[in-house]
């Protein structure tokens, strides 16, 4: 039901942060708008049906998208009232009977199960096959003595590790159980190995670079 007369003015609030509105909808479900509150104002006369109101919204993703008002005494969002007039990918065009906040979902599909495991053996095959190209590098370096006293080959040996046990931390982390004190150790274990990766790669530029200045300035001493 919906109050309406001539007098009667309607206010639009946008709202670009959905997050005031706390819902429990699924994962999978994503709020891919803004949320337009639309009120009434002005003197009262009851129009009981054929009230309906013409939204417009554009979709930031792709996807299976429907137009949602937010409940507020369930502190949801359902579609009761509301339908899709049309849809063009990019904007989506709704029709609903009542006043309320109104906003698009997308509903992103689900991975089948047959495509996770498929997924899980890719990765970690190519995490494997990392690790063991990742050692064989070590194996060569580490037994010829003089390229061990260069510096930036000692530099290269310690990013190197640290990498291969990155990765294994990471597969370790992908096969632990989830929600349990392991597998948040392990996520602190791999965000700080990665880290050390990052600056070990930041340190053998630097040392590069100075190779490379030194080699130039001799050369220009010479000439």
């Amino acid at each position: 039901m919906v109050s309406i007369t001539q007098n009667s003015t309607f206010s639009t609030i946008v709202y670009h942060n959905s997050k005031l509105f706390e819902s429990q909808s699924s994962r999978t479900d994503l709020i891919t708008s803004e949320v337009f509150s639309i009120k009434l104002h002005g003197e009262e006369k009851e129009v009981k049906e054929g009230f309906n109101i013409d939204l417009t919204m554009k979709v930031l993703l792709g996807g299976t998208a429907e137009c949602r008002w937010y409940d507020t005494e369930r502190s949801a969002w359902s579609t009761r009232g509301c339908h899709v007039t049309a849809y063009t990918g990019e904007l989506l065009h709704c029709q609903c009977n009542h006043l309320t906040s109104f906003a698009a979902f997308t509903s992103l599909s689900e991975v089948p199960e047959g495509h996770k495991q498929t997924q899980s053996v890719i990765t970690t095959l190519l995490f494997v096959l990392s690790i063991i190209t990742l050692v064989f590098t070590l194996l060569v370096y580490i037994p010829i003595r003089s390229f061990r006293k260069r510096l930036i080959v000692q530099v290269e040996l310690m990013e190197v590790t640290a990498l291969i046990l990155a990765n294994i931390t990471f597969l370790t982390l992908a096969h632990a159980q989830h929600q349990s004190p392991v597998c948040t150790g392990l996520v602190f274990g791999v965000q700080y190995l990665y880290l050390v990766t990052i600056a070990w790669s930041l340190v053998a530029a630097l040392v590069f670079y100075r190779q490379v200045r030194t080699e130039f300035s001799i050369s220009t001493s010479l000439l």
